[in-house]
């Protein structure tokens, strides 16, 4: 509790017979605010430096969370392209060895039927020789006849 002593005592006794209670009263309070004030004051000023401290924490984390994403994006971007890089070489090979099969194919198939064509020709050949002969044979007893 305040404790006053008779000189303080005598001046606010002086002070409210001169100005009387709402003065007086007015008085106290700005007295208690500027000692409770002046109490507070560090109490504030710590509350703001730690809330800076932690704002400051708090954007240094997600500036790194920011920077962790950012580089398990590019991370997945290049896995992503990688992957279509290995499909694309995939199906060019895939396209490669089905052309080829079909040029094989395809070389197969006129072999096949440069052989038929040939097997044609000589057979061709052979009944133009038998038709010779017998063409030869018809003259020959054509001739045999008219003599």
């Amino acid at each position: 509790m305040l404790m006053l002593n008779t000189e303080q005592l005598s001046f606010w006794e002086r002070m409210l017979d001169r100005y009387g209670w709402p003065a007086v009263f007015l008085a106290l309070v700005l007295i208690a605010i500027a000692v409770v004030s002046k109490a507070i004051w560090p109490l504030l000023k710590a509350y703001v430096t730690k809330l800076q401290e932690n704002l400051d924490a708090s954007h240094e984390m997600l500036r790194k969370q920011l920077e962790l994403a950012n580089t398990r994006a590019e991370r997945q971007q290049e896995e992503f392209i990688s992957t279509l890089e290995k499909q694309r070489d995939s199906h060019e090979s895939a396209l490669r060895a089905q052309s080829e099969s079909q040029v094989k194919a395809l070389m197969s198939h006129a072999a096949t039927h440069a052989a038929g064509m040939e097997a044609q020709t000589q057979a061709l050949k052979e009944v133009q020789r038998g038709l010779e002969k017998v063409s030869r044979t018809i003259i020959k007893e054509d001739t045999e006849v008219n003599r």
